[in-house]
């Protein structure tokens, strides 16, 4: 009997260990979800009339997931997982116990539950449990699951369906008697299981290395552009003000006022125009932008942006772009179609709270515009969805004023 409640007791034990590591539990206490663990172990004990048999474990195995249902709140997958995690625990560390043991001491010896022999496996075994539960419980807790998509939990149907074989060996022992082989197999593909799902993991991680080294690279060469095309334009601009101001100058001397106040009039102008183009004071945006001031210019578009934050660094910088290059693309295409000459394009981020706020706003006197399938917009939307926020569409948000307006929703306050 003692062994019975030896191997009981760490079973729970490691079982609370990777419920409390791994799910949320609704008694806040730890101690208390131990004690109530160790009290369900041993109840286990007397209803199973310390004996081993496929019903007593097939008892202990309903009991983790009524456990992990009642005391936890989490998804139901998750609930189901980690039972079978443990019971995947248990028997390679019975195995692993049980072959060890065979080598020193005779199998037979082994068979008899009331043995010394019989004890100290199953201490051995319940041991061997909760190393490899908290062994186990910090290589997932080093994964960042947040990332991985939802069907990566078929990779688990591998550990699942070797558990429903495992489950139906009875007693290793009298199987290792008459077929050492085969406990061998068993062994192996329980190795397999976690090497093959470690290796699935670390291949998703080394994955995810590669893309942030493109992402980098991507913004660098961002960057540089940025630097190369702000160079070129406040050259342009400068060149523009030169020429400005040599007329004024000449408009001066010659006492033509009239002359003086136009000039004047086109390089206040021509200043607050490109100053508003280049003054983004975001290494994502600027770029885009820049890269449209031709094709603003060119449609007599008045383009200004406002932006209160430009810390967008909960999305991909990919996303970044793709976010602001789009929203500008459309913006310009409606706008430069418009037939009067007020052709206006405006860019605005926000915080308030926990909420983060993109709006592009311009020029659209066409009475019917369908964004939903429009290339751009769903661009747009899918980014938006991708990081949970909403976007919302308003073609009569001024007079002759449309808005489109992205809202991403933080878990915590953006510093």
């Amino acid at each position: 009997m003692f062994n019975f409640f030896i191997v009981n007791s760490l079973y729970y034990f490691s079982f609370t260990y990777l419920c409390n590591s791994l799910l949320i539990p609704k008694i806040k206490n730890s101690k208390q979800m131990y004690l109530i663990g160790q009290i369900i172990s041993i109840l286990l004990v007397f209803l199973t009339n310390q004996s081993v048999s496929l019903f007593n474990s097939l008892l202990l195995s309903i009991s983790y997931f009524i456990f992990s249902y009642i005391f936890f709140k989490e998804s139901p997958i998750k609930k189901i997982l980690l039972p079978l995690l443990l019971l995947i625990i248990e028997f390679t560390a019975e195995l692993i116990s049980n072959l060890f043991l065979s080598v020193l001491l005779d199998s037979t010896y082994l068979l008899d539950n009331n043995s010394l022999g019989f004890t100290i496996i199953s201490c051995l075994s319940g041991i061997t449990t909760v190393f490899l539960s908290f062994f186990i419980t910090n290589i997932i807790k080093s994964l960042n699951w947040t990332k991985y998509p939802k069907y990566i939990y078929f990779i688990f149907l591998l550990p699942i369906t070797t558990s429903l074989i495992l489950f139906n060996v009875n007693n290793y022992m009298k199987l290792m008697k008459n077929s050492k082989f085969l406990i061998f197999t068993l062994i192996l593909l329980v190795i397999s299981n976690f090497v093959t799902i470690l290796v699935f993991f670390k291949a998703i991680h080394a994955t995810e290395q590669l893309y942030e080294t493109q992402k980098q690279k991507i913004f660098t060469e961002l960057q540089f552009n940025y630097m190369q095309k702000l160079y070129t334009n406040n050259f342009n601009i400068m060149h523009t003000i030169i020429r400005e101001l040599s007329k004024i100058q000449n408009s001066m001397n010659s006492k033509n006022y009239e002359m003086f106040s136009n000039h004047l009039y086109n390089l206040n102008k021509h200043i607050l125009h490109n100053f508003n183009i280049i003054n983004s004071r975001s290494t994502i945006v600027g770029p885009i932008i820049n890269s449209y001031i031709d094709t603003i210019n060119k449609n007599n578009i008045q383009f200004k942006t406002e932006f209160e934050i430009i810390d967008f660094s909960f999305m991909d910088v990919l996303d970044q772009h793709i976010i602001f290059n789009e929203l500008l693309t459309i913006g310009i295409n409606y706008s430069s179609l418009c037939k009067n000459d007020e052709r206006l394009l405006i860019i605005k981020s926000k915080r308030v709270n926990n909420e983060t706020f993109i709006q592009a706003l311009f020029s659209n006197d066409s009475e019917n515009t369908n964004m939903t399938t429009n290339k751009q917009y769903i661009m747009i939307r899918q980014i938006t969805d991708k990081y949970n926020g909403d976007i919302l569409y308003d073609p009569n948000y001024d007079n002759n004023i449309t808005s489109i307006l992205l809202v991403f929703h933080m878990k915590e306050s953006v510093k």
